[in-house]
This record gives C-alpha cells, sequence and structure tokens, in this order.
C-alpha cells in the first residue's frame, strides 16, 4: 500500500510539474520577446519582472521533480572538476541582474 502510494505520489508530482513548467515556458519566451521591442523602463522592468518570476518557478519545479527522483533512487556523488572561477561569476551575474530590478546594486569580492 506505501509503495502504491509512493508510485501515485510521484507520478502526480511529475504530470503536475509538467502542466505547470509548460504555461511558464511560454511565458518566459513571450518575456523575452516582448523585451526585444521598444518598451519604455517602466514596462521593460515589469516585464523582467514577469520573466524572473516564471523562471524562478520552473527552477523550482524542475527542483520539485529533481527530489522525487532522489527518493526513487539512491544519490550518487560524482567527482567532476569545474570552474570556481566561473561559478562565482555566476552567482554574481544572477544576483546583480535580480537585485538592479530594486534599485541596489550587489557586489562581490573574492
Amino acid at each position: 500500500m506505501l509503495e502504491e502510494k509512493e508510485a501515485f505520489k510521484n507520478k502526480f508530482i511529475t504530470n503536475f510539474s509538467h502542466e505547470v513548467r509548460n504555461p511558464l515556458t511560454l511565458i518566459s519566451a513571450f518575456s523575452s520577446l516582448l523585451l526585444k521591442g521598444e518598451l519604455d523602463l517602466e514596462q521593460t522592468k515589469l516585464i523582467e519582472a514577469v520573466k524572473d518570476h516564471s523562471d524562478t518557478l520552473k527552477k523550482l519545479m524542475d527542483d520539485i521533480i529533481e527530489l522525487s527522483q532522489l527518493k526513487k533512487e539512491s544519490p550518487k556523488l560524482s567527482n567532476t572538476l569545474f570552474s570556481f572561477k566561473d561559478l562565482l561569476a555566476n552567482i554574481h551575474i544572477n544576483f546583480s541582474s535580480k537585485i538592479s530590478l530594486s534599485n541596489n546594486f550587489f557586489e562581490m569580492n573574492v
């Protein structure tokens, strides 16, 4: 019975997240198209906010799917090299763009 409940929950999460991700992808795509047009500053800020929030929700749905997959399988660690400098640059870009909407700034010193 527990296995049936777990299987139902995982199927529900997958279906639900799929149904939510598709509209969020469309919102993000249309927002990107709108941002390429001629908008005033206020309109640009509003469209950027819509795009940022839809992207954030899409990432959240991806995390939910990943979490449900982790519960089904045992997690595996991988030994992968990565550039710490690039990671920090990506963090800086993400936070700088998001905080710029609030007339603040994000500074990071390494």
